[in-house]
């Protein structure tokens, strides 16, 4: 993978780690559904994998890394104050790392195959 994607990746996972150990009386009291929230972080956090041209058995490499990333993270929210263990949040992550794969696959064939002018 390119090295630029790697790094984003990087940078965006120190991010969300900083967000998701946050205990959640320091949240604002308006927040969207958490759902969304885990959706499109993983779908941020996997889009340069998918946008990124390589084998797809480098690809599922990146997916998998990036579910177990999020299942830590759900653990380590055990001991978090006011946050907990979701196996909903998992099913999320997984859906956001299949969306973000997807748009970024998709968005880099539609680049291969327009001819620019």
């Amino acid at each position: 993978m390119h090295h630029i994607a790697v790094w984003l990746i990087f940078g965006l996972g120190l991010a969300m780690i900083v967000g998701c150990f946050v205990p959640k009386r320091y949240l604002p009291p308006r927040m969207p559904h958490d759902g969304y929230l885990h959706i499109a972080a993983f779908a941020l956090l996997s889009f340069p994998i998918g946008l990124t041209p390589q084998p797809f058995l480098n690809m599922a490499g990146w997916a998998a890394g990036l579910f177990a990333f999020g299942i830590l993270i759900e653990i380590g929210q055990i001991l978090v104050p006011d946050r907990h263990f979701g196996w909903d949040d998992i099913a999320y992550n997984a859906g956001g790392i299949l969306l973000g794969i997807g748009l970024g696959w998709a968005i880099s064939c539609f680049l291969l195959w327009v001819p620019f002018f």
